[in-house]
């Protein structure tokens, strides 16, 4: 599995900033397709940057696989966690 990280942890930082802008304007416009409001794109937006800042590119790709599951998953079924 370090094989996959090395790679993606070399790229410059501008590279990976990209990368995270990239992953976060398609979440703020999927939040917006479902029609969750600005609380949950305001939300999921400050976990995508403390994610950037303490993890990397890795830990972006990481918040959205979870953001991924949970829209999918719970928000669109109408769970109680909402």
């Amino acid at each position: 599995m370090m094989g996959i990280i090395e790679p993606i942890r070399a790229l410059p930082w501008y590279v990976q900033l990209i990368l995270a802008m990239i992953a976060l304007f398609w979440m703020a416009q999927d939040i917006t397709k479902l029609g969750m409001g600005p609380k949950y794109r305001w939300g999921w937006t400050i976990i995508v940057v403390v994610a950037y800042f303490f993890v990397g590119v890795i830990g972006v790709a990481v918040v959205i696989a979870i953001y991924f599951v949970w829209s999918r998953a719970l928000y669109t079924r109408g769970s109680v966690l909402n």
